[in-house]
């Protein structure tokens, strides 16, 4: 019988050990979804991504994700094809990627980008085929000052906030001293033209 108590014992020690050893092990797994010390994790309009801490080879889709990097002094790897013909100098050395609407995902895919900056106007419903090929974040845009949101955000998941800040400042002092020299305003409309149809910003 006191043999029997003592393998009751020794049995119930051995479980208790093995459950403490375990421990550790099941906080380990419940850490999975936090982020690791490569990446940082960023909402944007589709939820969140673990983005990388410094990436290296960046693919943007729209013109105001290519604005706003060659703004903070980032080149990427590749572009979708900008609207506007302002920039064809300094994207002489990046692939070009097709029509923001229809990038060539094939493209993308062989550019082994660490990271991809997508537009929720056009790129909503490819986001999931985006996110396999590299972690992806989709900015938004109104009008107005969201251009300036649009820096401020893409500056915050590239680690480079201050440059941002730094960017935005200079072209606020730009247009100030622009508007010091306009000493009677002249009344402007600014119309574009679009396959959609015509747009009047005001």
């Amino acid at each position: 019988m006191r043999r029997w108590i003592k393998f009751c014992l020794c049995l119930v020690c051995t479980l208790l050990a093995i459950a403490a050893c375990q421990r550790p092990g099941g906080q380990q797994t419940s850490s999975v979804s936090s982020p690791s010390q490569d990446c940082q994790v960023v909402q944007h309009v589709m939820g969140e991504t673990c983005v990388p801490l410094n990436p290296q080879r960046i693919v943007t889709l729209d013109g105001f994700g290519l604005d706003a990097l060659l703004a903070l002094g980032v080149q990427p790897v590749g572009a979708a094809n900008p609207f506007s013909s302002y920039l064809d100098d300094r994207l002489v050395d990046i692939p070009l990627l097709g029509r923001p609407q229809e990038p060539s995902l094939e493209r993308i895919v062989m550019l082994k980008p660490d990271l991809i900056l997508a537009f929720s106007w056009y790129h909503q419903p490819v986001y999931d085929r985006l996110s396999q090929i590299a972690p992806t974040v989709v900015y938004d845009f109104n009008h107005g000052r969201d251009v300036q949101e649009i820096v401020r955000f893409i500056g915050q998941t590239l680690g480079k906030s201050e440059t941002a800040t730094q960017v935005l400042a200079d072209y606020d002092g730009r247009l100030a001293a622009f508007r010091a020299t306009m000493t009677r305003p002249p009344t402007v409309s600014l119309i574009r033209i679009h396959q959609q149809g015509v747009g009047l910003m005001q």
